[in-house]
């Protein structure tokens, strides 16, 4: 049994994520409990693997990448095993001093819409769905200061809310 790739499982979640955020996040904006409005993120601000070098791209900007992996239940002796990856999306968005809530909020909108799209099948690519465990998809959100002064205060920030998947390859069992 050959192991899965996963190149091809983050190029098929940015295709996933290029095709369905923008309607998620019209429907977001359109309803009148939320305070923020969201934007949609420009064709080259969809991330394959991460970038150390996020100011060359607009924000929003979404990074998809395998953060780990590993094999569960194995005899390899006769090359039966679990294989299972951690597939990684973060979406960053960047703000000036006084606008941490207003990103934040924009932040769970992102994080809304993200999961509304990536929980729909064939999200991951054909034959690649969330695993069938405990803790499959989590996330956290995280707001980092850029620059900070010496008075340990910073004019300029990013927030990033980050959701990990945990996937596993069901092709071979169909």
């Amino acid at each position: 049994m050959p192991l899965s790739h996963v190149a091809p499982t983050i190029r098929a979640t940015i295709a996933s994520l290029k095709a369905g955020v923008e309607d998620r996040i019209e429907i977001f904006n359109d309803e009148e409990v939320n305070e923020v409005e969201l934007t949609v993120p420009a064709d080259e601000s969809y991330i394959f693997g991460g970038d150390d070098q996020l100011e060359s791209y607009s924000f929003p900007a979404i990074e998809v990448y395998q953060s780990q992996g590993e094999i569960g239940l194995a005899d390899l002796g006769r090359g039966v095993y679990d294989l299972h990856d951690r597939l990684v999306v973060t979406v960053w968005c960047e703000g000036v001093s006084g606008e941490v809530p207003e990103v934040y909020e924009k932040i769970l909108g992102y994080g809304r819409c993200i999961l509304e799209v990536l929980l729909q099948p064939d999200a991951f690519g054909s034959g690649v769905e969330i695993a069938n465990e405990d803790s499959a998809v989590q996330w956290s959100y995280v707001t980092i200061p850029i620059d900070p002064a010496e008075d340990r205060s910073f004019d300029k920030f990013r927030t990033a809310g980050v959701f990990s998947f945990a996937l596993e390859d069901v092709s071979a069992s169909a």
